[in-house]
């Protein structure tokens, strides 16, 4: 929760060049979020805050970032800081009631396991988890294959092709904010 509203981390995987479609997606998946009246949360360290900011902005929502002392700060955006990168994963993780996690590359892979590592401990709370892209069925599916992670870790993930599938999943987890008539935003 963030401000007595529900907060949705949205993760990429740091590359410094993502592509077209990467930012895309980040848009896409920041505006659905936005409009369906949840917070944004995101690390100021993302390749993918552009993208994502311009999303929030057209959805009129809210983007807060994890951030550290030299991170560059768009306009328009709320922060929490952080003096270290794990820190900021960290901090994210504290906040948000959900993880959204967009495909990309090993970047994305390495924040899924340190989101189940931070969700698998008894001390803390479940985080529901929305991969977002084709590639993470695959990736989820070798993974158990090679023994890596087991029935439990992969239980903890809905996998979703696009913005419209992860903000739905996301329903069944998070309720969104309520317009003052006690309904959800378009």
């Amino acid at each position: 929760m963030y401000n007595h509203r529900a907060a949705i981390a949205l993760l990429d995987s740091g590359g410094d060049s993502p592509s077209g479609e990467e930012a895309k997606l980040a848009q896409s998946v920041a505006q659905k979020l936005a409009t369906a009246g949840f917070v944004t949360l995101a690390s100021g360290q993302s390749a993918l805050l552009g993208p994502m900011n311009k999303g929030v902005q057209a959805g009129k929502g809210e983007l807060v970032l994890a951030v550290g002392p030299s991170d560059k700060v768009p306009g328009k955006v709320k922060t929490i800081e952080s003096k270290t990168a794990m820190g900021r994963l960290e901090t994210i993780l504290r906040v948000a009631d959900a993880i959204v996690v967009l495909s990309g590359g090993l970047g994305s892979l390495a924040v899924l396991f340190e989101v189940w590592g931070y969700g698998s401990s008894s001390s803390r709370p479940f985080r529901p988890l929305i991969l977002v892209g084709p590639s993470w069925a695959k990736g989820i599916d070798a993974l158990k294959g090679a023994g890596w992670i087991g029935e439990t870790e992969a239980a903890m993930v809905s996998l979703v092709a696009n913005a419209e599938e992860a903000v739905e999943a996301l329903r069944y987890y998070v309720p969104a904010k309520e317009d003052g008539d006690g309904r959800h935003p378009a």
